[in-house]
């Protein structure tokens, strides 16, 4: 049987599922733009070269390879983020239908 507990419950967690997924998701938003910043400064003065694109990101993943490694974990904790954001958006549908259950049956 629901109750108030869990209903409260429910929609906290889906609070702060949100709060961590905009979190996670603006760290990687920041960090990709920090290395663009990177990247196209290098490229102006000349640091990365390359005959093509291939060439020149493999040139700028040896001068920044860091900042990628710390881009790509950002991404991963901002999928993760979302699975759970996901998971919590459907644990409140789930306790909405089951309210509108309770409701019928009475």
């Amino acid at each position: 049987m629901l109750n108030e507990k869990i209903v409260n419950e429910v929609y906290d967690n889906l609070s702060s599922a949100k709060e961590a997924y905009t979190v996670a998701s603006e760290k990687s938003i920041n960090l990709n733009f920090t290395l663009d910043v990177l990247v196209a400064d290098a490229t102006q003065n000349g640091d990365i070269v390359g005959k093509n694109a291939d060439a020149r990101s493999a040139c700028a993943k040896s001068l920044f390879g860091e900042n990628y490694n710390s881009l790509e974990e950002a991404k991963n904790a901002e999928r993760k983020a979302r699975h759970i954001l996901d998971l919590a958006n459907l644990e409140v549908e789930r306790v909405r239908a089951l309210l509108r259950l309770q409701e019928v049956l009475k």
